[in-house]
């Protein structure tokens, strides 16, 4: 009997996940501090991901629409009484201004791959980046800094 091949959607959505996984899997730690939390916000992204496949393939922005179950994953996930409020970010500031500096500055993305990850044109990156110096440069301490 012959090897039974995945489906067209099987083997896109495994495609997605291999892409995605290890940048996903870092962000949900940055955010939750925690690895076997960051997994699980993971785990359930994907599946949330995989019950909608056909859905988010018909958006016109499937990248960002992922990008937003992660989000959503990760906040669902995130114990509400943490002495150490790691998520402060996500607390403080619209939620794609929190991703993007996340991703850029603790992650250390490149702003193209930032822009790629949460499915949003690199231009839309910035104004998020902009937005949340300007909202946070009241504080003690500038968490974005300038753009060189």
């Amino acid at each position: 009997m012959p090897a039974m091949q995945p489906s067209a959607i099987g083997a896109g959505f495994a495609a997605f996940v291999q892409l995605h996984q290890p940048v996903y899997e870092k962000y949900a730690r940055a955010r939750l501090g925690d690895q076997d939390l960051g997994h699980r916000a993971v785990a359930l992204a994907f599946r949330r991901t995989e019950l909608g496949w056909n859905a988010l393939l018909s958006d016109p922005r499937p990248l960002a629409c992922a990008w937003r179950i992660l989000r959503d994953s990760v906040t669902f996930v995130r114990p509400e009484d943490t002495a150490l409020d790691v998520d402060a970010l996500h607390r403080e500031l619209p939620a794609p201004a929190a991703d993007a500096s996340v991703l850029r500055l603790d992650l250390g993305l490149q702003p193209a791959r930032v822009a790629e990850v949460m499915g949003v044109p690199e231009p839309e990156l910035h104004v998020a980046v902009m937005a949340a110096r300007r909202q946070l440069e009241g504080g003690e301490e500038v968490i974005i800094p300038p753009r060189p």
